[in-house]
Order: C-alpha cells, then structure tokens, then sequence
C-alpha cells in the first residue's frame, strides 16, 4: 500500500496515491489503515465499472452485473487461492473467497492442453449452487513450444446460457502497447461489437503491473484513472488479496485480473 503523505516517485505512484485520496481506500478490512478515524475510512465518492451488455450483439453476452457487486462504503476483500503464471496449467482451481469470511464466492477452472486452452469461471451462491459466468480463452495468451505470440490476449465469452461453437468474445484483455521505460506490463479490458471486433474506444478498466516488479499487478483503475482495487501478494498466509473499493462489480473484475495474470 503506498504511503498517503510520501512524495511520490513516479507519475503512476503518483497517480495511484491521488486515487487511494480519492476513493478513501484504506484497507479498512485488512487492518493497515492509514487514516485515525472511522468517518476517514469512508469513501467520499462511490466508484462503479461500467455494466454494458458486453458482446450483447453477439452469442455469448455476460450476464450483467454479476453477483459479485460491492456495496460497502469501506469496500470489500476478495482472496485468491493461488496466483496463475503466464504458462500452460492442467487441472488447476484457484478459489476466489470473501477475506472477512473465508466464504467461496466464485472458482476459475484451468484447462490448458493442445485440445482445450482456457479458464472457466463461476459463481458460487451461499447453498452451493454454482452458475457459470465466462469462459477466458487463453489459446492467444502464451505460445506452445514455438515463441509467444506478437499480440498475446485473452479472449472473454459469456457462458451463462452456454458457450455456442461459433461465438464471439464479448470482451478482450490484451497489453496496452504503451509499457514505459521501466518494462511495466499494462492490460486493457475493452468491449468487443458485434462483429467480434475490438472497440479501443469501449476501456471498461485496466490493470496495472507494479513499476518495481513487472512480474506481478498493482491495482485496477477505470478509463478516467479512477482507482477501482489494490492487490496486496503474500498477505496473511493468502497468496493474493484482491481490495475492491464500492460500487465495483468484483465478479467482472476478477475475471480481468485472473486473465492479465496469464499475460504478464
């Protein structure tokens, strides 16, 4: 978490602290709050994602907002199981869980082999009772046995109603082409029309890689800059904490951060 009252090093680590001012984001959850009282642990402002009926022209839509919507004013924890790597797994299940609760909210499925090649990820309801949101295929996101691909993606279908052989993505997750000197990786969540083209000018949110270790994200932050979640690695035994501020659909965007991952 960046220090609030720091001279800021760096345009990002400048713009990120300015965010954190905004939104009032103190970690109030995982117990390294910057601010003395609660009324400054509140956020002045309620920061949403977008919902638009992303791929709505197309066969394969996600279902809008997902269940996963956060409505704390403090903003909301959500813990990942483990951290996925930008190379092939088989069989692998990363549990996404509530921090003030350890409830499983929602599981991404990996399967990556020469038949298949993507994460299925669903939403878990208190009962159990599991409903699939969208399939990430990954076939574009890292190469086999020859080299990565020149323009590395994750291409997003929703699933709700099933995956229909000739659908189009509703969205793609891909590098913004604008890393800056420090190597940093950067990815864009941008809105597919119905054609299954993309549409730069449809940035539904981005996430950021951390200038200091490109290897691993930082935060998320809407088209405006806005801060939307932090992500904390290694913290309280839990390989990655992902902190959505309010109004955030975390299902949409933990579905962007899953997929980056498979990209950095």
């Amino acid at each position: 978490m960046a220090d609030l009252e720091k001279k800021p090093k760096s345009l990002s680590e400048a713009r990120l602290i300015a965010g954190l001012r905004r939104t009032r984001l103190f970690d109030t959850q995982l117990g390294i709050s910057n601010s003395d009282t609660a009324a400054e642990m509140k956020m002045m402002d309620t920061l949403a994602l977008p919902t638009p009926l992303l791929g709505s022209g197309s066969p394969s839509p996600l279902s809008l907002p997902t269940p996963l919507v956060v409505h704390s004013e403090d903003g909301e924890a959500f813990t990942l199981s483990g951290v996925l790597k930008p190379c092939r797994q088989e069989k692998h299940t990363i549990e996404i869980k509530r921090f003030v609760n350890n409830e499983v909210v929602a599981r991404v499925h990996v399967a990556e082999n020469d038949d298949s090649c993507g994460m299925m990820m669903e939403f878990v309801s208190s009962d159990g009772t599991t409903t699939p949101f969208a399939f990430l295929d990954t076939r574009f996101a890292f190469g086999g046995d020859e080299s990565m691909p020149v323009d590395r993606q994750v291409n997003v279908y929703g699933i709700a109603d099933g995956l229909h052989p000739t659908a189009l993505p509703s969205a793609i997750i891909m590098d913004d082409k604008d890393d800056d000197w420090f190597g940093q990786n950067d990815f864009l969540l941008l809105q597919c029309n119905n054609t299954g083209d993309v549409r730069t000018d449809e940035v539904v949110f981005r996430c950021l890689a951390n200038e200091h270790d490109s290897a691993k994200l930082s935060h998320v932050e809407d088209q405006q800059g806005s801060l939307l979640a932090m992500l904390h690695y290694a913290l309280y035994d839990h390989p990655m904490v992902v902190q959505c501020t309010c109004g955030v659909d975390a299902g949409l965007l933990l579905a962007g951060v899953v997929s980056s991952m498979r990209l950095l």
